[in-house]
């Protein structure tokens, strides 16, 4: 907008992800991650042309969008129905994990024509005897352009605080993250058809990546939750509008998108119709969800009940939440 301009990346404080991604905060802001960026030329080149150029930012206030009717709605909700064949999963685990721990990948059909498998992985405490409540984790924009998913396990034991209470964490590798086919290069929607199916597909993996936590005798599905931070956060208003097995969820500096998609993937319209309880952590100078601009708005549309939808609102942090605050909120 003419009140802000754009700059590259986050702070210091940010995630990493955040660092070749559009970030935008007042410059009146004073915040300690809010400043300026130097960059250093390292051609022989003398291009100033892009010196004083201005990205406009396109941005709809939300609030003032109409919805759709309920008829409308379960008619574009249905874009994420399958056939829904017996399931035939192969399930291995992996050697090598941490001790007292298992860890499990899972490789299953997709439920939409592609070459590739729908596959994910699983950890959780050996200690327990009883069923695992099952998390179901979604990630952040950094799977978009990391191509790489060998290590992802290893780095999943950072929910350790939830395994050692008996939960499961299961973390399908959706369509269009790590080393799944890419077809769309960023986060932020807009109105082409790749958007569209892009969204679509990750909305069928993660559904019948829940076919499969409820074919397992050893999890609870009644207990099933969600865990997202960022992307993970804003998809979830598709995903948990679009299944109700689902019966919590835990967000971290999410909200609304503004950017205008195609009507059948207009996420406010998901948005509306959600109902699970929610805890959602979120800082107040966020330059790339704005609190003011996307989480009020999120907080406004979303239809949980008012006791059950919790939000820790933080004054003084942007996108990165410090890790020791989800844990003492989440555990």
């Amino acid at each position: 907008s003419k009140e802000k301009f754009s700059i590259l990346g986050g702070s210091f404080s940010e995630q990493p992800y955040t660092f070749n991604n559009y970030y935008s905060l007042s410059p009146m802001d004073r915040s300690i991650g809010n400043g300026i960026r130097l960059s250093k030329n390292l051609t022989n080149t003398k291009n100033t042309k892009q010196n004083n150029f201005v990205v406009e930012q396109f941005e709809r206030n939300i609030l003032d969008l109409p919805d759709v009717s309920d008829e409308l709605f379960e008619f574009y909700k249905s874009q994420f129905d399958y056939k829904k064949p017996l399931i035939d999963v192969k399930t291995t685990t992996i050697s090598g994990f941490q001790d007292g721990y298992t860890a499990q990948k899972f490789e299953m059909e997709t439920t939409y024509d592609t070459g590739e498998k729908l596959f994910g992985y699983i950890v959780y405490s050996n200690k327990f005897k009883g069923k695992y409540d099952p998390v179901i984790f979604f990630p952040n924009a950094s799977s978009i352009t990391n191509n790489s998913d060998s290590n992802l396990y290893q780095g999943m034991f950072g929910m350790k605080h939830l395994v050692d209470e008996g939960y499961a964490i299961i973390h399908p590798v959706y369509h269009n993250t790590y080393s799944r086919k890419k077809t769309y290069n960023t986060f932020w929607p807009d109105e082409s058809e790749n958007y569209k199916n892009t969204i679509i597909k990750i909305g069928q993996d993660f559904k019948r990546s829940i076919d499969y936590i409820e074919s397992r005798s050893d999890f609870n599905i009644e207990n099933l939750s969600y865990f997202g931070y960022s992307w993970g956060s804003t998809t979830s208003n598709y995903l948990l509008a679009i299944d109700d097995r689902v019966k919590s969820a835990f967000l971290c500096v999410g909200g609304v998108m503004s950017q205008k998609s195609k009507p059948e993937v207009e996420a406010h319209y998901y948005l509306r119709r959600i109902k699970t309880p929610i805890f959602h952590v979120i800082g107040k100078v966020d330059g790339i969800f704005s609190y003011e601009k996307s989480f009020k708005p999120w907080k406004n549309l979303i239809r949980t009940d008012t006791d059950k939808l919790k939000t820790l609102e933080l004054d003084d942090f942007g996108h990165g939440i410090p890790w020791d605050t989800i844990i003492k909120y989440q555990a």
